[in-house]
């Protein structure tokens, strides 16, 4: 194939690549907006949902910074093309986008995302670059390697501003695809413990990750109502103290429930106006463990 023809087809899978980055990245950005403020039930929706912005941010960059790693790992090594170093560049922008786009696939599929693009830089460093085998793996390598690295420090220190800490990178990567494997929970009920009474103290208890506590923890709580229309005001008060006491106001349409993000660890007393009837259950929606406690 002639070097002109091969350039332009170069650049059509760069531009394909990034049309259909856009894309998904417009997609993402809509969910994001239509589920920003709703409760997630497992973590894998928190996932899709709550790190919208550092997923896009991060593939903008690393999209854009694919040519300059693969020119960085070519000096590096010293490599020497047959081809134009434009060629680079341009295989550079698809790989980024091709990577960039297989990190939307479900979970199962993300092994994809890591073994896919490592062996289409091998293919066109051999068949379009046309460097010999044994270079052609180790660009693939060593521009995989560095690529991985670069978006999982992106991402880090994006989720560690959003928290607001600097999170541990090793505990959360193992806690967070530990907890994004889980089967989605059950909207837990909690009925009141007999007529007059009030609902037990609630505790949702430590998911074992600081992310997952601090942005994907958001709970929802529905109250049923003998009609949609009638209200009702709730206090959750820490029964150990030193915390504050949420206030929150909802009616019994459940497209009005309030949501609110829980501490882990503490139990909260809930004081219900009006007062719960054993027919009144309170339904939780939250992607961690939650537990009645016993009365004191």
């Amino acid at each position: 194939m002639d070097a002109r023809r091969l350039e332009l087809r170069l650049l059509g899978a760069a531009l394909g690549g990034l049309l259909v980055a856009l894309a998904l990245s417009g997609m993402a950005i809509v969910q994001a907006w239509r589920h920003g403020d709703m409760p997630v039930t497992s973590v894998a929706e928190a996932l899709a949902y709550h790190i919208a912005g550092a997923r896009i941010l991060t593939g903008a960059l690393m999209t854009l910074a694919a040519p300059l790693l693969f020119h960085l790992t070519a000096h590096v090594l010293r490599l020497q093309f047959a081809r134009p170093t434009h060629f680079l560049t341009l295989a550079g922008v698809a790989g980024g986008a091709l990577a960039y786009s297989l990190s939307f696939l479900p979970r199962p599929g993300l092994y994809l995302a890591v073994l896919i693009p490592p062996f289409a830089v091998f293919a066109l460093a051999l068949l379009v670059l046309r460097l010999p085998a044994g270079r052609s793996i180790a660009l693939s390598l060593s521009h995989g390697v560095l690529s991985f690295a670069a978006a999982a420090v992106a991402i880090w220190g994006l989720e560690s501003f959003a928290v607001g800490t600097v999170l541990n990178p090793v505990s959360e990567a193992r806690a967070v695809y530990r907890l994004a494997g889980r089967e989605p929970q059950r909207t837990i009920e909690i009925h009141p413990r007999r007529t007059g009474s009030g609902y037990p103290a609630l505790m949702w208890h430590e998911s074992g990750s600081v992310w997952v506590n601090r942005r994907a923890a958001l709970s929802a709580l529905r109250v049923e109502m003998p009609d949609e229309t009638t209200s009702w005001s709730m206090r959750l008060e820490p029964r150990d103290g030193g915390g504050p006491v949420v206030a929150l106001r909802g009616t019994g349409n459940p497209a009005q429930s309030p949501v609110f993000l829980p501490v882990p660890g503490t139990a909260y007393v809930i004081r219900l106006d009006p007062a719960p009837l054993p027919d009144h259950p309170l339904r939780i929606i939250t992607p961690i463990p939650v537990s009645a406690l016993p009365a004191r």
